[in-house]
């Protein structure tokens, strides 16, 4: 879903303005192997994002998360890191997600390392992963953020 028409990428904020290229979703979406954006912003955050909207609404129930680069003063998420969807125009949080493998919410994320989110089925005109941004300087880095829905394989 994140290479649908109309696609947007959005995040707290940029260090290299990177998440608006031709597509404006570029960075986020693209598959170029260790590259990342991060949101270092001198700024001292409780929360930090990473996602899209789109011009309509999708079904959703599964987000792919691989972390960008990993520095001394941060680069990951601390605490309270979960996925939100945009329904009638408010972000609420999506219950009964897992996430694999287990987010360890320090800087043990490691650089480049994929997470998946498991959702149960869910919609909205936007997703975004959330969560208290770690290290001294408060800020999460991102190289690539995937959103599916993905049938459930038939019954036999």
């Amino acid at each position: 879903l994140a290479l649908a028409p109309g696609t947007r990428a959005i995040s707290k904020s940029t260090h290299f303005g990177s998440l608006c290229g031709l597509n404006c979703s570029d960075q986020l979406s693209g598959d170029a192997a260790n590259v990342s954006e991060d949101d270092f912003d001198q700024e001292v955050k409780t929360s930090d994002w990473w996602g899209y909207i789109w011009p309509r609404s999708y079904s959703i129930n599964q987000v792919v998360y691989q972390t960008g680069n990993m520095f001394p003063d941060g680069g990951w998420f601390m605490a309270k890191l979960r996925v939100q969807v945009r329904q009638n125009f408010k972000w609420v949080n999506v219950d009964g997600v897992t996430v694999t493998p287990a987010y360890p919410n320090s800087s043990a994320a490691g650089a480049y390392t994929t997470y998946t989110f498991h959702l149960p089925n869910t919609w909205g005109d936007g997703v975004r992963i959330i969560g208290r941004p770690g290290g001294t300087s408060y800020f999460t880095s991102i190289g690539h953020l995937g959103v599916y829905y993905r049938a459930a394989a038939a019954s036999q």
